[in-house]
């Protein structure tokens, strides 16, 4: 499975994000959602013509969904953005549970403390799976917004912010 890697945002060196201000800063997007800006999507022609929905799920192509997920990034509040540290974005068709649409592998900025050592650290990964969240999904408006929300709360995993909290959000 090969990923598109999204733009990696890095603060000033040195940034330290104590764990209530990230709480904080993402409690200001609480009532955010996406702007509705809709490109139609890209329904990919299949087998024998079948266009839209096929056995239930929506169908959007490879490169309409990364356009989506770098939309998503965009929403992001400039405040917040600018403090993302050392995260890639990756677009992956499932991952190994085929019951996630998304999935943060990382340290949390709240949780590094000498991150790396002083080193080359890799970055830390945000997983967005587009096959379950078009099977999870009914129409093309919800595709939409679901990969906005899945977007961000995996990037609020990267702030250290828990299931428990985001679903007091609405991020669950």
């Amino acid at each position: 499975m090969k990923g598109l890697t999204m733009p990696v945002h890095t603060p000033l060196k040195g940034t330290v994000l104590p764990a209530p201000s990230a709480a904080e800063l993402f409690g200001k997007v609480a009532g955010f959602r996406p702007r509705r800006t809709i490109i139609p999507l890209e329904i990919i022609p299949l087998k024998f013509g079948i266009c839209g929905k096929v056995a239930g799920m929506v169908v959007v192509s490879r490169k309409r969904f990364e356009a989506l997920v770098a939309q998503a990034l965009d929403e992001i509040p400039d405040d917040l953005a600018e403090l993302m540290d050392n995260v890639a974005v990756l677009v992956e068709d499932e991952g190994e549970d085929p019951d996630i649409w998304g999935l943060y592998d990382g340290v949390p900025l709240t949780d590094r403390v000498d991150y790396g050592g002083g080193e080359m650290v890799m970055p830390d990964r945000i997983y967005i799976y587009r096959l379950p969240i078009c099977e999870g999904c009914d129409t093309e408006s919800e595709v939409v917004d679901q990969v906005c929300i899945t977007v961000i709360h995996e990037v609020a995993h990267h702030f250290g912010i828990e299931d428990d909290r985001l679903d007091e959000l609405g991020w669950g």
